[in-house]
């Protein structure tokens, strides 16, 4: 019983967050709009530039400060090598 409990425990939440993500794509023809764009950008930047906090391509010369975390830029990153 205990370990049933436990497989829901990791099931339920990920249907419900599956559901909520097909409704959003299937309701809106963009759901993130400019955003997806935004983070492909940023992964480039890595890509190019290494780990760093200023994005050279915006705001040229200085640069723009990168507000995200980058884990999710990484992941991107490491989804497009293979």
């Amino acid at each position: 019983m205990e370990k049933t409990d436990s497989r829901l425990i990791y099931i339920i939440p990920s249907i419900i967050v599956f559901l909520v993500a097909l409704f959003i794509t299937l309701r809106y023809e963009w759901p993130l709009g400019w955003d997806i764009f935004y983070h492909i950008h940023l992964a480039r930047v890595y890509m190019t530039d290494g780990l760093t906090i200023f994005d050279p391509i915006y705001n040229a010369p200085q640069g723009n400060m990168i507000n995200y975390p980058p884990i999710f830029h990484i992941t991107l990153l490491l989804l497009s090598w293979f």
